[in-house]
């Protein structure tokens, strides 16, 4: 019995780069549409569309690719690939897109691409609620701004030396004394100049015990809305 493969379109000027990334696509499931021009991959986006773009971050940009796929699919990120540079790895997020350094790691992008696919910036399953809370992010200060059942979204300093958190990291609240792992969804640069020296970042809770993920929901479901004043003072 035949079974639906995702499409995502591969399109990068480095030829092993694309053979390889297509390769390993292919062999999770998924349908790499390979594209060697940034003409023919924008042409099958228009044409057929896609689930996700895989794309070199220099190529998508230069010649219109990511706008392209920005134009079709709004609300869905892409997936680039570039050089281990932090200042372009922040342009890209703030164009929502998924920035991946090379080398690339294979389970890092089959990952990437499963998460963003799957996701979509779905719309979530239980209310969301603001909150002020101060937290440590993988080891770095940020904000908790708001909570729901399944995880929450942070709010991080926009810093030069501080990439992006992991796939995996663990997020504690040192107020509430509490400390969850946590899976990165997407991260982005809120619009307009309050904003401009943070990043958020939305994650739901993963790999946690039973009695971590229970707390969990006593907290979202106690705490009010707008969050403790005290604590955002």
């Amino acid at each position: 019995m035949s079974t639906s493969r995702s499409r995502v379109i591969v399109a990068t000027p480095h030829a092993t780069e694309y053979h390889e990334v297509a390769d390993w696509l292919c062999a999770d499931t998924f349908e790499p549409v390979r594209s060697t021009t940034a003409k023919a991959g924008c042409d099958e986006i228009a044409a057929r569309g896609a689930a996700m773009l895989v794309a070199d971050a220099g190529f998508a940009f230069q010649q219109g690719l990511h706008a392209a796929w920005r134009a079709r699919y709004p609300q869905r990120s892409a997936i680039l690939i570039g050089s281990p540079d932090v200042a372009a790895q922040r342009v890209a997020e703030k164009l929502c897109a998924i920035y991946l350094q090379r080398p690339v790691d294979r389970n890092t992008l089959l990952c990437m691409v499963s998460m963003a696919i799957v996701e979509g910036r779905p719309p979530r399953c239980s209310p969301r609620k603001p909150v002020s809370f101060t937290a440590i992010a993988h080891g770095h200060p940020s904000r908790l701004v708001d909570v729901s059942q399944e995880g929450l979204r942070l709010e991080l300093p926009r810093e030069r030396r501080t990439p992006a958190p992991p796939i995996y990291f663990l997020v504690s609240v040192p107020t509430l004394g509490i400390a969850m792992m946590v899976q990165r969804r997407w991260t982005n640069a809120p619009a307009g100049p309050v904003h401009r020296d943070v990043t958020w970042c939305g994650a739901t809770l993963s790999k946690n015990s039973p009695g971590i993920e229970q707390a969990w929901l006593r907290f979202v479901n106690l705490v009010p809305q707008s969050g403790v004043q005290a604590e955002a003072s």
